[in-house]
Protein backbone atom coordinates (compact mmCIF):
# COMPACT_ATOMS: atom_id res chain seq x y z
CA UNK A 1 0.00 0.00 0.00
CA UNK A 2 1.44 3.37 -0.97
CA UNK A 3 1.55 6.10 1.64
CA UNK A 4 -1.33 8.55 1.29
CA UNK A 5 -2.34 11.71 3.14
CA UNK A 6 -5.74 11.78 4.83
CA UNK A 7 -7.68 14.51 6.61
CA UNK A 8 -10.37 13.10 8.88
CA UNK A 9 -13.08 15.46 10.16
CA UNK A 10 -15.55 14.44 12.84
CA UNK A 11 -15.95 13.18 16.37
CA UNK A 12 -13.59 11.60 18.84
CA UNK A 13 -15.19 10.21 21.97
CA UNK A 14 -14.30 7.91 24.84
CA UNK A 15 -15.53 4.35 25.19
CA UNK A 16 -15.51 2.41 28.43
CA UNK A 17 -14.79 -1.27 27.82
CA UNK A 18 -15.09 -4.00 30.38
CA UNK A 19 -15.33 -7.76 30.47
CA UNK A 20 -18.58 -9.18 31.72
CA UNK A 21 -18.13 -12.25 33.88
CA UNK A 22 -19.55 -15.55 32.67
CA UNK A 23 -22.88 -16.58 34.06
CA UNK A 24 -24.47 -13.12 33.92
CA UNK A 25 -28.15 -13.26 33.02
CA UNK A 26 -29.94 -10.73 30.84
CA UNK A 27 -31.77 -8.15 32.94
CA UNK A 28 -29.58 -8.29 36.04
CA UNK A 29 -29.56 -5.00 37.93
CA UNK A 30 -25.84 -4.92 38.80
CA UNK A 31 -22.81 -6.45 37.14
CA UNK A 32 -19.35 -6.15 38.68
CA UNK A 33 -16.11 -6.34 36.75
CA UNK A 34 -12.52 -6.23 37.96
CA UNK A 35 -11.25 -4.44 34.82
CA UNK A 36 -12.30 -1.37 32.85
CA UNK A 37 -10.52 0.24 29.90
CA UNK A 38 -10.93 3.87 28.82
CA UNK A 39 -10.20 4.09 25.08
CA UNK A 40 -10.59 6.76 22.39
CA UNK A 41 -13.41 6.03 19.95
CA UNK A 42 -15.95 7.75 17.71
CA UNK A 43 -16.34 7.11 13.99
CA UNK A 44 -13.81 9.66 12.79
CA UNK A 45 -11.42 9.07 15.68
CA UNK A 46 -11.35 5.34 15.06
CA UNK A 47 -10.83 5.85 11.32
CA UNK A 48 -7.90 8.18 11.96
CA UNK A 49 -6.30 5.71 14.38
CA UNK A 50 -6.64 2.77 12.00
CA UNK A 51 -5.20 4.69 9.03
CA UNK A 52 -2.23 5.77 11.15
CA UNK A 53 -1.66 2.14 12.23
CA UNK A 54 -1.52 1.23 8.53
CA UNK A 55 1.30 3.75 8.11
CA UNK A 56 -0.71 6.49 6.43
CA UNK A 57 -0.25 10.21 7.16
CA UNK A 58 -3.36 11.40 9.00
CA UNK A 59 -4.64 14.77 10.20
CA UNK A 60 -7.62 14.67 12.56
CA UNK A 61 -9.86 17.74 12.55
CA UNK A 62 -12.42 18.05 15.32
CA UNK A 63 -13.22 19.36 18.78
CA UNK A 64 -11.81 17.74 21.89
CA UNK A 65 -13.12 18.56 25.36
CA UNK A 66 -11.02 20.50 27.86
CA UNK A 67 -11.22 17.80 30.54
CA UNK A 68 -9.65 14.51 31.64
CA UNK A 69 -11.18 12.57 28.74
CA UNK A 70 -10.09 15.19 26.20
CA UNK A 71 -6.55 14.84 27.56
CA UNK A 72 -6.69 11.07 26.93
CA UNK A 73 -7.85 11.61 23.35
CA UNK A 74 -5.11 14.16 22.65
CA UNK A 75 -2.44 11.90 24.17
CA UNK A 76 -3.55 8.83 22.18
CA UNK A 77 -3.80 10.76 18.90
CA UNK A 78 -0.27 12.22 19.01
Amino acid sequence: MSKEKFSIYGDATIDFRTQIPEGVSFGEDSIFSSKIEIVPAGDAGTMAQQLARLGQEVAFIGNVGDDFFGDIIEFKFR
